[in-house]
């Protein structure tokens, strides 16, 4: 479920994308085009791109949409078409062909299929329906029949707060828990089904709807859909089956999901199922079947109707029971082995009306029971009641929990093949493999890319468990980067990204700590939460995409300009969170969370230090969409800023900043903030602050991310190796030897206490090593925008043989290796098509590229070689 697969081509072919997606089905805006090249040497001279209203145009090269002509330019990101203004819920039929700097052409590619959504909110003709009378989890149905021969038929659906469709009893796609939440009153998601293979010449839709964060947000009584079904004839013909009052659309709120909760669980009686009842043909007036009832037109959300832009969640995997223990004839803890986000599927044969009630949580007591202590409010308890069929089989619909261990009530003899735990996630593509030769460094590694993995639900939430499972800014920081290592996250931080606008206030420019907005964290955000424009860079660098920067630019800037707004004599005056949840000893005890407010880092200094990183990158930002005059605003900003930093926080005397915390030195440093004369100085105050802790942390989620970096940087990557597999507490081997699956909100291991309420045991903000691992141990990082110039840098301790990787960038998939043995160094990298790679070297030696002696240049000590795209083997031996 997070295995990369390798795009690896014996042919010369190009895989061409829009937005994003292999397959986009809900364009609703103009297109831009991507693509990667297989089999073709060297570097893009000229693209040519095809759009066509068919595909038999576009197999004869025809591009009726859209011809671009060549077009000289090494660009292959995000180009935008130019051609005939697309129609609403239309196919179009994409192609680009390549040729390279010495004249050989790539034949067309594969034929890129794009469907249009709405563009304008009008196109829609339906309404939104509910159910006449109240009930959390309706059935809704209508029947229609086909007056032709079908040529194509889409259904256009939102369903809150979440639905699943079926047309003559199939479930419509994969997607489950859709559409993935927003803040209603400003978006409401669709989400596109191409059903031409799914209808009959007579035909049932059926929708069942649940609460989702719809209703636990707003209290609304009534989840509601709208639906637009679009018929197409093969003589031109076209019908739509909408929702609407008097239309044909019953509902039944005594369907089998009774109740259901993001947080609490859903209560599902098979006795309640209505079997066919989304069949053509279905007696909505026999008996046992129950009312049926005309449905209610209901006030539409205030959001706007938008396509969904993310991928969906779906199940991801499957992870099997490692262990059963039977706590009495009828009652068993299931052990996964594994933390998780996602439900479990049960297998039952017992008697009618048997109650079976599912429990979960991430650790248990020593006597083996649950520990559910640390979820606070949320339940997380499925209930079933059994229809007493022979082969009866459960898996809930409108929740998910996190857990590893679940317990299992109602069931006697209960074994492993009975259960399985089914891993949900947006279905984001892994983009990341890494591994080396320390066995603990793999371990961490697995447990960062799980917890990430389990954190991406329609937001980047911090925790899968507890009555919380929010997109917390804050801990998006310094969790960003490791998350675009290990999966393409480019459409699903595109939608996060306008989710944080949607809350963003539109005179003071103020964010929120988290997106969606709801009931945790505050306006303005914690100055900290610099991720509102980290992820624009990050989607600039790793995929190419200038249009982000360019769409947020105008947020990005409200921003920072409201920070520097609050601020006095260059100093952010107020701070939440800090460098949040240090190892016991460095906190505020009764602070926020449980005590996890920094002692020994002042608050204001993190502030101030994130206006100077915001000032920093507004300018980089500005000056790139041409905005010369905003950049040098930004440029006094930060001047400004890191003047304040420095009068205020600097011990010029014994060279530290604030009280010479780790995190207060690390944060000064990595910023580049300190002046020459004291670099030295608070470098050597760092070292000795970590010897003193015997080579232990003592830095919170943000800086913990950040001392990897100060230390490599500055020639101490033993001491940043030897920190990483540190196995006692706090460190992440202390996690492993605990029995952690995935990395955890704190450093320490809690199960009961005072720091019970803010314990999730899967928990990303300490997660973030794991980029580490890729841009320094195995040293890929893009120079410039979509990996157009990238380097392979690895930073190689002394206690490491070898590390490995593969990054599938958007020019194609970049492979790396290292090697030392006896004063040796081997390295591998393949770069790809229209790609440079800057192989910075370890030290001065001579240097062998396959088996040919290379030239080795220097630019302000580092020493360096260029490569092409190819494969190369490279020998180092030291002088």
């Amino acid at each position: 479920m997070h295995e990369i697969i390798l795009d690896r081509k014996d042919e010369t072919e190009t895989i061409l994308s829009c937005h994003g997606s292999g397959a986009p089905e809900m364009l609703s805006e103009r297109p831009a085009f991507s693509w990667k090249v297989y089999g073709l040497k060297g570097k893009q001279r000229f693209y040519h791109i095809i759009v066509s209203s068919s595909e038999e145009n576009v197999k004869s090269a025809k591009g009726d949409i859209w011809d671009s002509g060549w077009v000289e330019s090494p660009e292959d990101q995000r180009i935008p078409c130019f051609g005939k203004t697309l129609e609403s819920n239309k196919d179009y039929y994409c192609a680009v062909q390549i040729k390279n700097m010495e004249g050989v052409l790539s034949p067309f590619g594969k034929t890129l299929k794009i469907s249009t959504g709405f563009f304008e909110e009008s196109q829609w003709e339906a309404s939104w329906i509910c159910a006449p009378s109240s009930g959390e989890n309706p059935l809704l149905r209508r029947e229609f029949k086909l007056t032709g021969t079908l040529k194509r038929a889409r259904l256009f659906i939102c369903g809150l707060g979440y639905y699943e469709a079926y047309i003559n009893g199939k479930k419509v796609g994969h997607n489950l828990l859709a559409p993935s939440w927003t803040d209603y009153t400003k978006r409401v998601c669709y989400v596109a089904h191409d059903v031409t293979k799914m209808i009959a010449s007579k035909n049932a839709l059926g929708v069942m709807l649940g609460n989702g964060w719809y209703a636990s947000i707003y209290n609304t009584p009534r989840p509601a859909f709208i639906a637009q079904l679009i018929l197409e004839y093969e003589d031109g013909r076209t019908e739509k089956v909408i929702s609407a009052p008097n239309s044909g659309w019953t509902a039944h709120v005594d369907g089998p999901v009774r109740k259901s909760s993001i947080y609490i669980g859903e209560v599902y009686d098979a006795r309640k199922e209505k079997d066919r009842w989304a069949e053509y043909g279905f007696d909505i007036y026999a008996k046992p079947s129950g009312a049926w009832l005309e449905v209610l037109e209901t006030e539409p959300p205030y959001g706007k109707l938008v396509p969904m832009v993310e991928e969906p969640i779906q199940a991801v995997g499957e992870v099997a029971a490692v262990s059963l223990n039977p706590l009495d004839e009828d009652t068993t803890i299931i052990d996964f082995g594994q933390n998780l986000a996602g439900l479990v599927k049960i297998k039952l044969n017992v008697p009618e009306g048997t109650q079976i009630k599912l429990r979960f949580a991430e650790i248990i007591h020593k006597d083996g029971t649950l520990n559910t202590d640390n979820l606070r409010a949320a339940q997380q308890t499925d209930e079933y009641i059994t229809r007493g069929l022979p082969e009866e089989e459960y898996m809930p619909r409108f929740t998910y929990h996190g857990f590893r261990f679940a317990e299992v009530k109602g069931v006697r003899g209960l074994k492993a093949g009975d259960v399985k735990a089914v891993v949900l996630r947006n279905a984001v593509n892994p983009r990341g493999r890494f591994s080396c030769s320390n066995d603990l460094i793999n371990r961490i590694h697995n447990i960062c890319v799980w917890t990430e993995s389990n954190n991406l639900h329609g937001v980047p939430t911090d925790c899968p468990q507890r009555d919380e499972r929010l997109g917390w800014l804050n801990d998006l920081t310094v969790r960003a980067e490791e998350a675009v290592y290990n999966f393409d996250m480019s459409r699903f931080y595109r939608k996060f990204l306008m989710d944080i606008t949607d809350e963003q206030g539109p005179r003071t420019g103020a964010i929120t700590d988290v997106a969606p907005y709801k009931n945790f964290g505050g306006q303005p955000a914690d100055a900290v939460c610099s991720s509102y424009l980290i992820l624009p860079w990050l989607l600039y660098m790793h995929h190419g995409d200038r249009q982000v920067l360019e769409k947020h630019y105008e947020g990005l800037a409200a921003w920072t300009n409201y920070l520097k707004n609050n601020s006095s004599n260059g100093i952010v005056n107020y701070s939440y969170y800090g460098d949040w949840a240090a190892a016991i000893g460095g906190n505020i005890q009764d602070s926020l969370g449980n005590g996890a407010v920094s002692a020994i880092t002042p608050g204001k200094l993190i502030s101030t230090g994130f206006l100077f990183l915001n000032s920093r990158m507004m300018s980089r930002i500005a000056r790139i969409l041409g905005k010369e005059a905003d950049a040098q605003s930004f440029d006094h900003i930060a001047e400004s800023s890191r003047d304040a930093l420095n009068q205020e926080f600097l011990n010029k005397e014994k060279a530290y900043y604030g009280t010479n915390s780790q995190a207060a030195n690390t944060f000064m440093l990595y910023l580049g903030i300190v002046p020459n004369e004291y670099r030295a100085g608070v470098v050597k105050n760092l070292i000795q602050d970590i010897r003193a802790h015997d080579t232990h942390l003592t830095t919170g989620n943000l800086c913990s991310r950040y001392i990897f970096d100060v230390l490599a940087d500055n020639e101490q990557i033993d001491l940043a190796f030897e920190l990483a597999t540190q196995t006692t507490y706090p460190s992440w081997g202390y996690m492993l030897a605990n029995g952690a699956t995935t990395t955890w909100e704190r450093w320490e291991y809690v199960d009961s206490g005072p720091l019970l309420g803010m314990a999730s045991h899967d928990h990303p903000m300490y997660s973030t090593i794991s980029g580490w691992f890729y841009s320094y141990l195995l040293g890929i990082r893009p120079l410039e925008p979509g990996f157009s110039t990238f380097t392979f840098k690895p930073f190689i301790p002394k206690a490491l043989k070898s590390a490995e990787g593969v990054i599938k960038s958007v020019k194609g998939d970049i492979e790396a290796r290292w090697e030392q043995d006896s004063g040796e160094v081997r390295m591998a990298i393949t770069v790809p098509f229209n790609s440079n790679c800057r192989v910075v070297l370890p030290y001065k030696g001579s240097v062998m590229v396959n088996r040919e002696k290379r030239e080795i240049q220097n630019e302000a000590g580092e020493y360096f070689i260029l490569l092409e795209p190819g494969s190369y083997d490279i020998i180092l031996d030291n002088l």
